[in-house]
C-alpha cells in the first residue's frame, strides 16, 4: 500500500490496472449480464397469439385489423404484448405445381410450429382446411368469408379460421373468433 500511496497520475492507474484488472473485467462481465438481463425483461412482449395464414394473402391493412384491433380489442397494451403471425405459407399436394418446393418448405415450417405448440390458430383456404383436418391438427374450423372483417377482402373463395388442437392460449382464441365476427374494418 505504501508502494501505491507514492504512485501519482498514470503510474497510479497501470499499478491498479496490473494488479486488479481480472477482478475489473469480472466485476465488468457479470454488471454486462445483469443489465442485458434486466433490460431484456423489461422490453420482452407476451405472446397473446399466434396465427398463421395459409393459402390466403391478407393486405397490410386487413393484417392490421387482424391483429393490433384485436389487443386494442382485448385492451392489451401492444408495448407489452403481440400477436405473432406465420405470413405466406402454401400447403399443396399436386405433385406436378410449380410452387412444389415452396409448398415443401412451408409445410416442414408449419408443421414444426405446430408441433413446438406455436400456432394457435390458422387462416386458410378449404384445400388447406382439409389437409390440416385429414392430418388432425384442427380442432374446429368455421368458414368466415362473411364476417364483417373478411367480407370485402376479395379472397379467391371461402376463408377458413381453424384452431390448432395443441393451441397454447384457446382461451384468447375465443375470444378472437367473437372479435372477427363482431369487427367491422373501418371506412
Amino acid at each position: 500500500m505504501k508502494a501505491l500511496k507514492q504512485l501519482h497520475g498514470k503510474a497510479k492507474l497501470q499499478y491498479l490496472w496490473d494488479y486488479y484488472k481480472l477482478p475489473f473485467i469480472i466485476i465488468c462481465i457479470v454488471l454486462y449480464i445483469l443489465v442485458y438481463n434486466i433490460h431484456g425483461q423489461l422490453v420482452k412482449k407476451t405472446t397473446v397469439l399466434s396465427i398463421a395464414f395459409i393459402n390466403v394473402n391478407m393486405s397490410e391493412s386487413l393484417s392490421q385489423h387482424l391483429t393490433s384491433d384485436f389487443l386494442d380489442f382485448e385492451h392489451l397494451s401492444a408495448k407489452k404484448n403481440e400477436i405473432c403471425t406465420y405470413d405466406n405459407l402454401l400447403i399443396q399436394e399436386n405433385p406436378d405445381s410449380e410452387n412444389l418446393e415452396y409448398a415443401y418448405a412451408s409445410s416442414t415450417r408449419l408443421l414444426a410450429a405446430i408441433d413446438a405448440k406455436k400456432i394457435d390458430l390458422v387462416f386458410m383456404n378449404r384445400e388447406a382446411m382439409e389437409q390440416l383436418n385429414k392430418k388432425g391438427y384442427l380442432s374446429d374450423s368455421i368458414n368466415v368469408s362473411d364476417f364483417p372483417l373478411l367480407k370485402n377482402a376479395k379472397f379467391d373463395g371461402d376463408i377458413y379460421v381453424g384452431i390448432i388442437k395443441n393451441a397454447p392460449h384457446k382461451d384468447e382464441c375465443l375470444k378472437y373468433l367473437d372479435f372477427i365476427k363482431k369487427t367491422a374494418p373501418e371506412t
